[in-house]
Formats: C-alpha cells, sequence, structure tokens
C-alpha cells in the first residue's frame, strides 16, 4: 500500500491532499488489498514527506521511483490511469488527458476533452489536442480512432477559431468535415465554417454556407437537429446584417425566439442561447435604423440571457455594443464600465475576436473624450489583431479611425494615405456600408485641407451607397458634415438646408452635438456672433457632460477665431486641426 502511495506521488507533478476519501477509493480500485490508512502510516513513518495534506516527494527519491515504474510497463499504465482518474476528479481536464493516453486509455483521453473542450485553458488544451492528434492518427485505420480524429480536429478549431491562428482553425475544420458523412454531424461543421467566414469579412460565403447546412438538417425533428437549425439561423442572421438586409434578419430574429419557446422544453441552456443571439441582433438592427433606446433594451437583454446560457462570447459582445449605445445616448461612465466588462470577458475565454472590436470600441471612446494620443495606441493594438486573423473588415475600421484621429492632430497627409489604404482595402470586401464610411471620413479631412469640392463628391459618394444610407446615424452625420462643407463653400442656403432636416429619433449625441456645430458656424456666416457664442456655450456643456470633448475643444476653438474673421474656406481646418498657427485661449 505504502509502495503504490509514492509510485502516484512520483506520477504526480504537484502536492496532493493524502487525507482525500476519494484519493483513497481512487487507489483501492488499482490493487486488491489496498489499505490506505496502512500504507499512509508507513510512509509518514519513513519520513518520505513532509505533511499528509500537500504530500510532495523529494526529486531524488521521485526521479528514481519513475525510473523504477517505468521499468514495469504495466504498473505504470496502471498509475498512469490513477493519475487521469484523480486529475479528471480535481477538474484538471488536459492534464488527465495526458495520463490517460499515456496509460494507453486514448478513448477516455478523448472522451475527457470532448466533454469539456467549452472551458479548456487554450495553450493546455490544444497541445493535449495535438498530442492526442498524433496518436489517433497512427491508428486511423480503426473506425473508432477515425471518429476521434473528426471530433479532435473539430475541437482543435474551436480552440483556435476566435485567435489570431483562425486559418489554422479553418483547416482544421476542412479536415475534419472531409471524414464526416452524418447529415447532422456536416451542418454542425458547416456552422462552424460560416461564422469564421463572417468574422473575416465573408458574409456571402457565410450565408451561402449556412443555408445549405440548413438544407442537410430541415426534416431533423430531434432536439439536437432543433438546435442546430437555430444556431444556424443565428449565423444567417449575422451575415444578413453585414451584407446590410435587416428586414430579412428581424423576421429571423423572431422566428427564432418563437422556435426557442418549444427547444427550451428538452434544452434550456440552448433556448436562452438562441435568444441571448437574437436580442443581440436586434440590438444592433435597432441601433443601425436609429433607435439607440430600443437598441439598449436589446443588449441588455442579450447580457441577461448569454449570462444565463454561459456563454461568454455572447456576453462580451453584446455588453461592447452597450457600451457604444451608452455612449452614444451620452452616458460615457456607462459605456467605459461596459466595455471594460466586456473586455474581462473576452479575455477570459481567450477571444481574440471580440478583444479586437472591443479594443476598437475603446479607441473611439478615446478619440471623442479628445485623448487622441491614447485612441492611437488602442487602434494600433487592435489592427494588429485584426491582421493577424486575416481580419479585412476590421483592419478597415480601424484605418478609418486613424485617419480621423490623425486628421485631428494636424498630420493631413498621413490621414489621407491612411484612408487611402483603408479605401484600396474595401475593393477586397462586398460591404457598401463600411466604403460609405470611409468616403464620408474621406470627405472630412479633404475639407480640413481646403479641398472642398472633392470632399463634397466624396461624401456624396458615400451617400449614394445603399449600406451606408441605411445606417440612420452615419447617415444623418455624413448629411451635417456635408453642410458644413456646403457652409465653407459659400452655400449658406444649403447649410441651412441640412440644419433644418429632421434629426433622426433619439439621434446620438454626437449627431447632436454636430448639429450645434454646424449651427454655430451658420451663425458665424451670416455676421450673428452674440447667437454664435450662445450656442458654443451649450455646446461646451454639453459636449463635457456627455464626456465627448472633441466638441468642447472645437467650440473653444470657434469661439477664439472668431474675432479673427478667417474666410469660410478655412473654417473647416481651423476648427477641427490642431495645427501650430491658431491660437486657442482658455476659457
Amino acid at each position: 500500500s505504502a509502495q503504490l502511495l509514492l509510485d502516484f506521488l512520483a506520477l504526480w507533478r504537484g502536492s496532493v491532499n493524502l487525507t482525500a476519501s476519494e484519493l483513497a477509493d481512487l487507489l483501492g480500485a488499482v490493487q486488491e488489498g489496498y489499505e490506505h490508512d496502512g500504507g499512509l502510516t508507513e510512509i509518514r513513518r519513513r519520513r518520505t514527506i513532509d505533511t499528509v495534506e500537500q504530500a510532495q516527494l523529494h526529486p531524488l527519491l521521485r526521479d528514481t521511483l519513475l525510473a523504477e515504474l517505468q521499468r514495469h510497463p504495466a504498473r505504470f499504465r496502471r498509475i498512469h490511469r490513477l493519475a487521469g482518474d484523480w486529475a479528471a476528479y480535481r477538474g484538471e481536464w488536459t492534464a488527465g488527458a495526458r495520463h490517460y493516453a499515456q496509460a494507453g486509455s486514448v478513448e477516455a483521453a478523448c472522451d475527457l476533452l470532448l466533454a469539456e473542450g467549452h472551458i479548456l485553458d487554450r495553450a493546455d488544451g490544444l497541445a493535449a489536442v495535438d498530442d492526442l492528434l498524433l496518436i489517433c492518427r497512427r491508428n486511423q485505420a480503426l473506425p473508432s480512432q477515425q471518429e476521434r480524429l473528426r471530433e479532435l480536429l473539430l475541437l482543435r478549431g474551436d480552440l483556435l477559431i476566435h485567435t489570431t491562428r483562425a486559418e489554422e482553425a479553418r483547416e482544421s475544420y476542412r479536415q475534419a468535415l472531409e471524414s464526416t458523412n452524418g447529415r447532422l454531424a456536416q451542418a454542425k461543421l458547416s456552422e462552424r465554417l460560416a461564422v469564421s467566414f463572417f468574422e473575416t469579412g465573408r458574409a456571402q460565403d457565410a450565408l451561402d454556407l449556412c443555408e445549405e447546412a440548413l438544407k442537410l438538417v430541415t426534416w431533423d425533428l430531434s432536439a439536437e437537429g432543433v438546435r442546430l437549425r437555430l444556431q444556424l439561423g443565428g449565423a444567417q442572421v449575422k451575415a444578413l446584417i453585414a451584407l446590410s438586409r435587416f428586414a430579412e434578419a428581424a423576421i429571423l430574429c423572431q422566428k427564432g425566439q418563437d422556435a426557442a419557446k418549444l427547444l427550451r422544453l428538452v434544452k434550456s441552456k440552448a433556448a436562452d442561447e438562441v435568444v441571448a443571439n437574437s436580442h443581440y441582433a436586434l440590438g444592433y438592427i435597432a441601433r443601425v435604423l436609429g433607435d439607440l433606446d430600443e437598441a439598449r433594451k436589446h443588449f441588455l437583454q442579450s447580457v441577461r440571457y448569454a449570462r444565463s446560457a454561459y456563454v461568454q462570447d455572447v456576453e462580451a459582445g453584446s455588453l461592447a455594443y452597450l457600451a457604444v449605445i451608452q455612449r452614444e445616448m451620452g452616458d460615457l461612465p456607462g459605456a467605459v464600465e461596459s466595455a471594460d466588462s466586456a473586455m474581462v470577458v473576452a479575455a477570459s475565454i481567450g477571444n481574440d475576436y471580440l478583444r479586437s472590436g472591443i479594443l476598437h470600441i475603446q479607441s473611439i471612446s478615446a478619440y471623442w473624450q479628445d485623448d487622441l494620443t491614447g485612441a492611437l495606441v488602442l487602434s494600433h493594438q487592435a489592427r494588429a489583431l485584426k491582421e493577424a486573423m486575416l481580419d479585412v473588415e476590421g483592419v478597415i475600421g480601424c484605418d478609418i479611425l486613424q485617419g480621423l484621429v490623425l486628421s485631428a492632430l494636424g498630420d493631413l497627409p498621413a490621414a489621407k494615405a491612411r484612408l487611402a489604404e483603408g479605401l484600396l482595402q474595401c475593393r477586397l470586401v462586398d460591404n457598401g456600408w463600411l466604403q460609405g464610411i470611409a468616403l464620408y471620413v474621406q470627405g472630412v479631412v479633404l475639407a480640413l485641407g481646403g479641398a472642398l469640392d472633392q470632399a463634397e463628391a466624396s461624401i456624396d459618394d458615400a451617400l449614394s451607397l445603399t449600406g451606408f444610407v441605411a445606417d440612420a446615424p452615419y447617415r444623418a452625420s455624413a448629411l451635417l458634415y456635408r453642410g458644413i462643407i456646403h457652409l465653407a463653400q459659400g452655400k449658406t442656403g444649403e447649410a441651412q438646408a441640412a440644419l433644418d432636416e429632421s434629426l433622426p429619433p433619439g439621434a446620438a449625441m454626437d449627431i447632436l452635438l454636430l448639429h450645434d456645430l454646424l449651427q454655430a458656424m451658420l451663425c458665424y456666416a451670416i455676421d450673428d456672433q452674440p447667437r454664435m457664442f450662445s450656442i458654443l456655450e451649450q455646446l461646451s456643456a454639453r459636449s463635457q457632460a456627455t464626456g465627448h470633448l472633441v466638441y468642447h475643444r472645437e467650440s473653444l476653438r470657434l469661439a477664439a477665431i472668431a474675432p479673427q474673421k478667417p474666410a469660410l474656406a478655412q473654417l473647416p481646418g481651423l476648427v477641427s486641426c490642431l495645427v501650430e498657427n491658431v491660437s486657442i485661449f482658455s476659457e
């Protein structure tokens, strides 16, 4: 009994509580006639351990015992099996899988990893999966090993899919798909590939794959078949939103919520996941349509159901978008808190795709807070992750923001170069919304440099894109900035028309502030300085209260340069660029 205890301690790396009754039961199952108390008394008498609660052998003794064990392969495997059982009891899944594999119990090792794959530590889990893949590939002639090989490839893809090694994940999925025959299994793999395509800007490919996969499980009435159809529907919704097909996406969301009511009878957690995803999508759609309050409600519901279903990727994504909505509604402290919470969740699950998106959101918030250097630092971090993940659309988004920040810093050549790079990348993706944003911001930068006709043409190009004008907040913002360009061109009537056009209901705070800035500029143009200063005072107060400090700075600059009577054509650059030849007076 003492020898068995010592052999186990030699093989197990780390301390062990030898008083645990569960360990005594496992040891008794290995050796007939095992007496735990007697063995424990003996090793204590011989002083081979210091304390029974944290028993650990001296390295020299452990190495000697291991060398002896290896001379008895059957016993060596039995002790590894024991160590695997102990690791599984302790929740150390990857350690357990390795011990089972060393014991020759490949099936047990695979079962352990596959059952707990959703909570594995990525680095340890990936190493254990790769070890088992090598073993299974050596024995893949056996039917059971072929199935295990497919399942391990699927798990390997799941561990890598949201990281900078996403291309390896897709290759693992493809290899698994090649050896998959069942309709349900094929549909599962297709859903994972579709999500991967969506995350790298291939929305149409994702949609096509979802539609093909849905055909495979149309008539599967099992609970798993229903769950998979709903999961594929969620991926389909994401692709439709990326393609600006919002009405179709909203209809699918409602169908998903209706179907989840039935699924809840047999799989309540899966139903909560479906509902969480549908609220996430509906929140995004509401925001695009300009209904911020409705969007906030949906994202809050999404967080609630995601936590209930323990789907942390959906929770982090919803918190991130909630941060956007809160900022746009003027609740900057709430926005910062939500973004920080989203980052904690995303980091805890090692989801680089979400982390890059949250960094991008935080960089936008830093820009509005007039922390231009901080915005660039965060944006560069986001871009590096997105580039490593081959997320072309994400890289374009970062380039657009960096162009805006660089223009605010007065580095117009660098801003133009960054936007030109973003627009060039737009040719690789079919995303009118993103291309429209790039053209809009290019118009802003051109206006700051005095190229007013080119600036107007660039914004007109943005407003000609269906995907862009479907986004009510961006459309309103572009129309207002085109009003600033018209004002700089001396077209005060057109500028007034931009002001007169009704703002979208529940307009975002940055749009309201831009509206005030245009109104103040128009007062300057018609030489109504008392009203201009009154509007600027209101603009400054509101921008400080909501944390949109970019507009606080711009209100001060307009107030400072007004007595100097600069030409209207110079107004955009003088107000928005941090250039040396403009004095900024303190309040």
